[in-house]
């Protein structure tokens, strides 16, 4: 069995059940700012609006 088998498609399957959406690798590249960075900023501003009931301008602050 591989690794996505036994444990990647597991812990996915556990996530999507809490309500966690995936992104696809170019999905993921197109909202880094850098490749290598790890935080997406779009998802991280949003959940913070969403969260903290904070605008936008706030969001991007925080960030």
């Amino acid at each position: 069995m591989s690794e996505y088998r036994l444990a990647e498609k597991a812990a996915l399957d556990v996530l999507a059940a809490f309500g966690w959406q995936t992104l696809s690798p170019e999905a993921a590249l197109t909202m880094r700012e850098e490749g290598n960075r790890v935080i997406l900023k779009p998802v991280l501003v949003e959940a913070l609006r969403a969260l903290n009931g904070i605008g936008a301008e706030d969001a991007e602050a925080i960030y």
